[in-house]
């Protein structure tokens, strides 16, 4: 909800690049917290940041609707947006799984890796949303 309410007075662009920021900082802190022996609190601190900026996934639908013409958006889009979903919502747990057995740290810079892709597509991003 904070992402929508930001989005809609900061734009789209904006909020996506300092969101996507925030989420690889949080969640590097987060698990560096974990595996580091930090505080409870300082733990569950970055946490809860890592969820509220884990917001910026609302802009993935967002964008992919405001890239592609009408006439492509209500067929093509939604068979690919799908699609896609199941393929890396599927290989994600085997990805995980397999991070963890070498070095449990490493599931925080996959997910650092997915905020800096964030922040790449709010700078690539051609389109005035």
């Amino acid at each position: 909800m904070l992402a929508g309410l930001l989005r809609d007075k900061f734009g789209t662009r904006k909020i996506l690049g300092i969101f996507s920021v925030c989420f690889s900082v949080s969640i590097l802190l987060f698990f560096h917290g974990i595996y580091g022996g930090a505080s409870l609190g300082f733990v569950t601190f970055f946490y809860v940041l890592s969820g509220i900026f884990g917001g910026m996934v609302v802009f993935t639908p967002l964008l992919m609707v405001c890239v592609f013409p009408p006439n492509i958006r209500f067929s093509g889009l939604s068979f690919s947006y799908n699609i896609s979903y199941a393929v890396f919502g599927g290989l994600a747990p085997i990805l995980v799984t397999t991070l963890n057995h070498y070095n449990p740290i490493l599931i925080g810079y996959y997910l650092a890796f997915l905020g800096l892709l964030g922040l790449w597509t709010s700078l690539s991003s051609k389109i005035k949303i």
